[in-house]
């Protein structure tokens, strides 16, 4: 797996950088909101700067163990648009968990959608990983319809157990990716 502090990725309307402790305005600006507190398991509402200066810092040095945590900003405005991540799954390195938010206010604008295709590519192309699932609240039917969109499909359920202890009821989804061994 490609393991840099400077990766940056690019689409159609987003740039992407890996999160650092200099982030955490834009990173409580784009999550400071109830119902995306709700949804993310281990997040509360409500939201403070303290849960998003420790997301950062776990984020700042998470590319060291296979994980990329990337912040989108606008490529126009400049904007914090939302963030999208990878980790690898702690028995199959090779198939990646993806997660992601984006503002409310940028929400609707089809930017989740662009953020989900470019960490896709980026988890095929660059990073060569097999799969790619994400596990989201089987209340979350925005985040079901784009998983579906982008080919990431229902394929069971995988409850989460919360910081506090209670259980997030979940459902999983997974993509095989296509490897070009060329």
């Amino acid at each position: 797996m490609t393991k840099s502090k400077d990766t940056k990725l690019t689409s159609l309307r987003l740039n992407y950088r890996l999160i650092s402790s200099q982030d955490e305005a834009d990173v409580f600006e784009t999550l400071n909101d109830k119902k995306t507190c709700d949804i993310i398991y281990f997040l509360s509402w409500p939201m403070n700067i303290e849960q998003a200066r420790w997301w950062c810092s776990r984020s700042e040095n998470a590319y060291k163990n296979g994980e990329f945590h990337f912040i989108a900003h606008h490529k126009e405005t400049g904007q914090p648009i939302g963030c999208i991540g990878l980790h690898p799954d702690t028995e199959n390195p090779a198939s990646l968990e993806t997660g992601y938010w984006v503002s409310p206010k940028a929400q609707g604008q089809g930017f989740a959608y662009e953020m989900l295709n470019t960490i896709i590519d980026y988890a095929q192309n660059e990073l060569k990983a097999h799969e790619i699932f994400a596990v989201t609240d089987r209340s979350n039917n925005p985040s079901k319809n784009l998983l579906e969109k982008s080919g990431i499909l229902y394929a069971g359920t995988r409850d989460i157990t919360r910081p506090d202890g209670s259980i997030r009821l979940s459902n999983y989804y997974s993509r095989k990716l296509k490897i070009d061994h060329s």
